[in-house]
């Protein structure tokens, strides 16, 4: 998701063109934290102006409240800062795939598995949100 001012002018598309980074203040998670986010910059070929990087999601999400740049940031991650933010999808749409990794459904323990049932019932909801 573009994550952007709460004021920011929103396009009629209501999505934002990862082409519209180009050169414009920009966020960055920093390398070692998300390397989703630069492999789309990337593969768009744009060079956002990289005014900061973080290491801290929340950090960078009140970067953006503040008008310090705009950013991208996974819909997982801004879902409780929609008051504060303007989030909206990129064009063209990227996402990630998630997943959990365990030897055995059968042979976890109750705590993992009762994890397992929540996040698919969190990542549920998120994908009926958009």
């Amino acid at each position: 998701m573009a994550i952007l001012p709460k004021d920011f002018e929103i396009p009629t598309s209501g999505t934002y063109s990862i082409c519209d980074f180009q050169n414009q203040p920009f966020i960055i998670s920093a390398m070692d934290i998300d390397y989703d986010i630069h492999l789309a910059l990337t593969d768009s070929n744009v060079t956002p102006y990289i005014r900061f990087s973080s290491t801290d999601d929340h950090a960078i999400i009140s970067m953006v409240a503040n008008h310090l740049g705009i950013s991208i940031l996974p819909n997982l991650i801004i879902q409780e800062w929609s008051s504060q933010i303007t989030a909206l999808p990129l064009e063209p749409y990227s996402f990630r795939s998630l997943g959990i990794g365990i030897k055995s459904l059968k042979n976890t323990s109750p705590a993992s598995k009762k994890f397992i049932e929540y996040a698919k019932r969190i990542i549920h909801a998120t994908s009926l949100e958009l």
